[in-house]
């Protein structure tokens, strides 16, 4: 009776597991057959319109994660570029410290070479390394090796603080990103402005070495000078000739002799009321005594073609070799009663030594001492006061 029992409640209970596919299926058809009655179209709206609401909801929270971490993103890029920024205005503000104290030091210099050229006495430089600041001991302490002042400078502060921590949302992450562009902003212009005026001390710091450089050479010459720019010049190099911005108002003579402070340029071959011309060294129409420093082995140095010299008539018995310094003799040449060049300045190095065509001679083959196409400023030398 059990196992009849048992036999009789098995196809009720698969039944019953069959029951919710059949109600589904019944359901299906009956919208099926329905979908197009006032009802059930009725009902879908009110499904549509429930849903709708939560979709968008969902699309604003996805938009605006997408929106925050984008926001992060560009805080963390624009953080980076001030940080760069800010090195950089400290970068150039020392820099510039630096050039101003460099520059303000070369014109010292050529203060006192003008006037130890104006002492005729033997001199020397020495900076203040100490001094009483309340001026009741009358006495100050010199020191040939003192330190460079701007050795003693410390980095520039900062110019602007460092931007906040991290935004706690979305509102505050757009807010900190304008900061951020704001500070960027200015900070690029801070270092427009310290790039230009760091340019700007480059050359005032460039001029007043070069001033200072040429006041010792004049110093050293014991002769009358001026400095004197270049004004024009031919940049092919197939004009052996420049232009100086000074001229007879300013006591530039015919034949005066133009060098700087690495040796001679040439001499002076034309004069205007505010300018002269300068036939350089270099051209082949100019002739100059020499010496072989090292040997004392005699010649005359003519320009040639290109930017080299070249010296004849050097003994073939007399020492001359690769790397030998050549200076004025301070001889006049030909019909001359006096040589347009002092004596001692420095007119080139050899790099080539060849024997001349008839075997008595030898030919030397110089590099001007200056470079002549780099010339800004140099000194004009009154040798016929």
């Amino acid at each position: 009776m059990a196992t009849f029992g048992r036999a009789r409640r098995a196809p009720g209970s698969g039944n019953a597991f069959l029951r919710p596919f059949a109600g589904l299926l019944v359901v299906s058809l009956a919208l099926l057959l329905l979908r197009d009655t006032t009802f059930v179209r009725a009902g879908a709206t009110f499904v549509t319109e429930l849903l709708v609401p939560a979709e968008r909801v969902l699309g604003q929270v996805g938009s605006t994660a997408g929106g925050f971490w984008q926001a992060i993103a560009e805080i963390e890029n624009l953080r980076t570029d001030n940080d760069a920024l800010k090195a950089k205005v400290d970068q150039l503000t020392l820099e510039n410290v630096q050039l101003r104290e460099q520059s303000f030091q070369a014109q010292q210099g050529a203060q006192l070479a003008e006037a130890a050229k104006a002492l005729k006495l033997q001199t020397q430089s020495a900076p203040v390394i100490a001094r009483d600041p309340s001026g009741l001991l009358h006495s100050i302490v010199l020191g040939a090796g003192a330190k460079d002042v701007t050795e003693l400078l410390v980095p520039a502060e900062r110019v602007l603080g460092q931007v906040g921590s991290t935004a706690g949302g979305f509102w505050q992450a757009i807010a900190e990103i304008e900061n951020l562009r704001t500070d960027n902003d200015a900070l690029k212009a801070k270092v427009d402005q310290l790039t230009l005026e760091n340019v700007q001390l480059r050359e005032q710091s460039f001029q007043a070495q070069q001033g200072a450089q040429l006041a010792e050479a004049a110093k050293a010459l014991k002769l009358q000078t001026q400095s004197a720019p270049v004004i024009a010049r031919d940049p092919s190099g197939l004009l052996h000739s420049i232009v100086l911005g000074a001229g007879a108002k300013d006591g530039v003579l015919l034949d005066d002799v133009v060098i700087s402070d690495q040796g001679v340029v040439g001499r002076v071959s034309e004069v205007g009321n505010n300018y002269s011309k300068v036939l350089l060294v270099t051209d082949s129409s100019s002739a100059v005594s020499a010496l072989v420093q090292g040997s004392r082995a005699a010649g005359i140095v003519r320009g040639q073609f290109g930017d080299t010299l070249v010296m004849d008539w050097i003994l073939q018995t007399e020492d001359v070799k690769i790397g030998d310094v050549v200076i004025t003799a301070g001889l006049a040449i030909g019909n001359d009663l006096k040589s347009l060049y002092p004596k001692g300045l420095i007119l080139g190095k050899v790099v080539e030594v060849t024997k001349g065509e008839n075997g008595t001679f030898q030919r030397a083959i110089l590099v001007p001492a200056v470079d002549l196409r780099h010339l800004e400023n140099v000194l004009v030398v009154n040798t016929n006061p």
